[in-house]
């Protein structure tokens, strides 16, 4: 979780996580999925759905959206201050948990930057 007392507003209510069917019915039912344009294979591999369309897309920068990609499993939902970051599996076993930590600060990072 990462606590930042100047956090963007960007934040509240923001949620991304992989595209399935469950997260297609939410979509359809809380108001939709903001798309990216200039990256369509991200757009159908992830939902993004914050309160404001703009700062949003402003906030997954071509950075941000590539680290995702990459770690296709990850998962993300930010309120006020708080970004919590995780992936829609069970916990890493300990051989891999410090790789699993150190993608985690590196997502966290490139919101820092958005």
């Amino acid at each position: 979780m990462d606590h930042r007392p100047n956090a963007p507003a960007v934040l509240d209510d923001l949620r991304t996580e992989p595209l399935d069917c469950d997260v297609l019915m939410r979509a359809y039912y809380d108001g939709g999925i903001i798309e990216f344009d200039d990256s369509p294979d991200f757009s159908r591999h992830y939902s993004v759905q914050g309160n404001d369309a703009a700062a949003v897309r402003a906030l997954f920068n071509r950075d941000l959206r590539q680290a995702l990609a990459v770690h296709s499993r990850c998962c993300a939902a930010g309120c006020g201050r708080e970004l919590i970051w995780w992936r829609g599996e069970m916990l890493p076993p300990a051989g891999v948990l410090d790789q699993f930590l150190l993608e985690g600060d590196r997502i966290r990072t490139l919101f820092a930057r958005g």
